[in-house]
């Protein structure tokens, strides 16, 4: 089991008498990737104090595009994630993962389902007959396990968020940082 820094130098009481002093606060990264391309997402801490950061939650779409010989291109939810993304602390542009990780294994609830995408897609055959091309993936599970993440990112700083988008169509994603501010004070007196 790997090391957990802050918990060698916060007990959990003193955290919570800090949390009760301090500022719960929530960091939100919300963005549309741009199809087939890399889009970066940022969010900023404020000169107020340093953010610990503890859990991380979000969603995204799974969309793409799907072509139908009468009715041309049409955007489905196919239920599949077409995201990975890397964080990364703006201070010294440090990468906190190794590489991209799909989205769907880093963020809960995950997947949200799109209104704005067809149902169901058919194809008319030279018969007049109509089969079924795609259909839209049903609603997943809104599961809400938040993902322990625990990072101090400094006051003055940014949050990026590297997303890369392997399909075909723009796809909106939000990224929520839960966590506690720790104003200057508390900070320097090494709390």
């Amino acid at each position: 089991m790997g090391v957990r820094i802050f918990q060698q130098r916060i007990d959990p009481a003193s955290l919570h008498t800090l949390q009760n002093r301090q500022y719960s606060e929530k960091l939100i990264i919300s963005n549309t990737a741009k199809a087939a391309v890399e889009t970066q997402g940022k969010t900023s801490v404020s000169n107020l104090g340093h953010f610990l950061c503890q859990y991380i939650t979000g969603h995204f779409e799974t969309l793409r595009d799907v072509t139908d010989s009468l009715l041309g291109p049409i955007v489905i939810d196919d239920g599949v994630n077409h995201l990975r993304g890397q964080l990364i602390d703006g201070t010294g542009m440090r990468r906190l993962f190794q590489d991209y990780i799909p989205l769907d294994l880093i963020l809960s609830p995950g997947r949200k389902k799109s209104n704005d995408a067809a149902n169901v897609l058919t194809q008319y055959k030279d018969s007049g007959t109509a089969a079924v091309l795609a259909e839209q993936a049903d609603k997943g599970e809104a599961l809400f396990f938040p993902h322990e993440f625990e990072y101090l990112f400094s006051a003055n700083s940014d949050i990026l968020l590297n997303v890369k988008n392997d399909s075909d169509v723009d796809i909106d994603f939000e990224v929520v940082f839960h966590g506690i501010r720790i104003l200057a004070g508390a900070a320097v007196a090494g709390i």
